[in-house]
């Protein structure tokens, strides 16, 4: 799906399920006071996308984030004809915010594996919680942080994969 049409996606006019009530048992969400949440959950988007949904692509300009509150998207990267696995995002976890943060392009692809329910997290909100100073700017980068640690742990995962991958194709010499 193009960047045009992802863009054009409308939230759900009634939410799949009582999604509020199940915030505090996701890792996004536990640091928040229950005020953060209802906020949340009253001023955030949730759209419910199916499977094959695409999230952001290489290229795409540093945009909304997502976080999955049901169902399953993966992050990958081109290599030759093909995508590598770099992390499978489930409920409770973040897509989106390397790009933010850095302001240059996703160079990896977020499609959906499963029909899903995501939170937007809009570009303008999230820039305040990450340059801000108050409690939920503060919980916003506690989660981020972990966030970051489980996108470097899976990348360094994926980056010895490929190491041991290239020393079996070398008959296990040093590459």
């Amino acid at each position: 799906v193009p960047a045009a049409e992802r863009a054009a996606l409308c939230p759900c006019q009634r939410a799949p399920f009582d999604f509020a009530r199940y915030l505090p048992l996701l890792a996004f969400f536990a640091p928040f006071s229950g005020t953060d949440r209802r906020w949340m959950a009253e001023h955030l988007a949730v759209f419910d996308l199916p499977r094959g949904t695409v999230l952001h692509a290489p290229g795409d300009a540093p945009g909304d984030a997502y976080i999955v509150l049901r169902g399953v998207a993966v992050a990958s990267c081109a290599r030759g004809d093909r995508h590598e696995p770099l992390r499978v995002i489930g409920p409770g976890h973040l897509t989106g915010a390397v790009p933010r943060i850095d302001g240059a392009p996703h160079d990896t692809t977020c499609l959906l594996r499963e029909d899903s329910v995501v939170m937007r997290l809009d570009a303008e909100v999230f820039d305040a919680w990450f340059h801000g100073s108050d409690r939920r700017a503060l919980d916003f980068l506690h989660v981020l942080t972990l966030e970051l640690v489980a996108d470097l742990s899976c990348s360094t995962q994926a980056l010895a994969r490929h190491v041991n991958a290239a020393r079996v194709r070398h008959g296990g010499q040093q590459v």
